[in-house]
């Protein structure tokens, strides 16, 4: 897998490279256990406010605030995540906790270790995904 290459919000560049296996499934591991916690509601498929063409339902918006929650506010996830960060530059710099005791790097952390997560974590999920279209396919017709 290539090199994540991304100009963040801020226009700064990340570079990060596929951390290894062994960080990648400690990253996994940990993110799976804080999921583990949460429930997933869509709520009255038939109600809610529309939202780019779609019902939101309070249900829904839930949801999305605790997943968001936990995988921000998670130590253990932070603390999986740091290697696979290290394995990156934001701006030329090398990532490091050091780096954002910098103002304006801070202030692109969450946006670097969404990037990063979700870049560590592709690889295991692009089977799962293949198996969860059907369903979302499901949920999708439900609402018509």
């Amino acid at each position: 897998m290539a090199n994540l290459k991304k100009t963040l919000t801020s226009g700064k560049e990340l570079e990060v490279s596929l951390p290894s296996f062994e960080d990648s499934t400690r990253l996994r591991q940990a993110v799976m256990m804080d999921l583990k916690g949460i429930q997933i509601s869509f709520g009255d498929m038939k109600s809610g406010v529309p939202f780019q063409g779609q019902l939101v339902t309070q249900e829904m918006l839930n949801t999305l605030k605790n997943l968001t929650a936990s995988l921000a506010g998670s130590a253990a996830i932070e603390a999986a995540l740091w290697p696979c960060m290290a394995r990156g530059t934001w701006d030329g710099q090398k990532i490091t906790k050091d780096l954002f005791e910098n103002e304006e790097a801070r202030e692109d952390f969450m946006e670097i270790a969404q990037e990063v997560l979700w870049y560590s974590l592709r690889p295991f999920l692009k089977g799962l995904v293949s198996k969860l279209k059907p369903l979302a396919a499901g949920l999708t017709s439900s609402q018509k």
